[in-house]
């Protein structure tokens, strides 16, 4: 890290001393007769100084942030963000630096601060677009979305029978980014999971229409309840809801009075019941 060196010349030693990692050099010429060595020990102390704020050696910075990581997956989120923060402001690196923004991604979304890992992973896609790692980054980013659409449904889900104009926006957006995702690696290391992923949340926003349909019709909004069944057998018949549309819509064709129309749905239905 550091290098010294001394040249006699008459009575003069010349003292140069060296940092590296810090691009420091301290040269001193000093009247050998009046210097003794207890001097030049107490000089060393001062000159070391000048490399106290040299970067960790790598071995170091590997260890602090491993543990961070270990602290992360026993769920010691809080402490893991504060070391791993406070890593950042040491790394030296290009390569530590992108350990950091990972590491950090994914403390926050474990603690469920949701747009940091957001940010920190769309920080990272914009510098670096080639990145071996990229796919990991956009999977972090559409998990962390996708969270947090998780949790507005739960909230509008509490408000859906006083406000119908509600829409799972956040969690299309998870969708959607899992499905840029799919596009870009369709044959990564994720894709299995993204997969799973996209139709989990198909699963979810056609249960979210159908509250909205069971919520119409108990307060005897047929029209309306009609309308959105129609729409989730439509949009979404990959999944269980295609059927229990197809059973809220005969109930609303009773409701309504339209038995002919009640019997061509359930005869639709009993086919794929029979299919299924």
């Amino acid at each position: 890290m550091a290098k010294m060196y001394f040249t006699l010349t008459g009575n003069i030693l010349r003292f140069s001393y060296k940092c590296k990692t810090q691009d420091i050099e301290i040269k001193a010429d000093i009247d050998y007769v009046i210097m003794n060595k207890l001097i030049i020990v107490g000089l060393l102390p001062i000159l070391m100084m000048a490399c106290s704020s040299t970067p960790m050696d790598s071995y170091a910075f590997k260890n602090r942030y491993n543990a961070a990581i270990s602290d992360v997956k026993e769920g010691k989120h809080e402490a893991a963000i504060t070391a791993l923060e406070a890593l950042a402001n040491e790394a030296d690196t290009p390569s530590e630096q992108e350990q950091i923004d990972f590491g950090l991604a994914y403390a926050y979304y474990q603690n469920k601060d949701y747009d940091k890992s957001i940010e920190r992973t769309e920080i990272f896609i914009r510098q670096h677009p080639k990145h071996s790692k990229l796919e990991y980054a956009y999977y972090l980013r559409s998990l962390a979305i996708t969270a947090k659409g998780d949790q507005q449904m739960f909230n509008l889900l509490e408000n859906i029978a006083t406000n119908k104009n509600i829409s799972p926006e956040i969690l299309r957006e998870g969708y959607d980014n899992f499905a840029k995702t799919l596009q870009h690696y369709p044959k990564g290391d994720y894709a299995e999971d993204v997969i799973r992923q996209m139709t989990r949340i198909r699963k979810k926003l056609a249960e979210f229409e159908l509250n909205i349909v069971r919520s119409d019709f108990t307060q005897e909004q047929y029209d309306e309840a009609a309308r959105r069944a129609k729409y989730v057998i439509e949009y979404y018949d990959d999944t269980p809801a295609h059927m229990t549309g197809l059973e809220l819509l005969v109930k609303i064709y009773k409701a309504q009075g339209k038995t002919k129309m009640a019997e061509e749905t359930s005869k639709t239905l009993l086919q794929l019941q029979e299919v299924n």
